[in-house]
């Protein structure tokens, strides 16, 4: 039940991935993208891809980010700190 989730606060999935299996958990497969897609929207959000750094750290290079790798998150990055849609490495 994705509404519960939600509706508790949730606001990151975690690391579901059309691509990978879930390594931590295998036995509990990620559910379809479009699946959870659908049930993000009916709670009235949007589904949004991040980078392996949370939005908060890539907006903060400087900080949190040693210089080699300061650059490849600028350029995967939207101003928002979540994956730029338009972009990919």
């Amino acid at each position: 039940d994705f509404a519960a989730y939600v509706n508790a606060g949730l606001n990151d999935w975690g690391g579901v991935s059309p691509v990978t299996p879930d390594h931590i958990n295998p036995e509990r497969a990620w559910p379809a993208i479009a699946r959870l897609n659908g049930a993000t929207e009916s709670a009235g959000f949007t589904l949004r891809e991040r980078l392996t750094i949370y939005p908060r750290y890539a907006r903060d290079p400087e900080k949190f980010l040693a210089p080699s790798m300061r650059e490849p998150v600028a350029h995967l990055a939207g101003m928002d700190g979540l994956a730029a849609e338009s972009r990919r490495s």
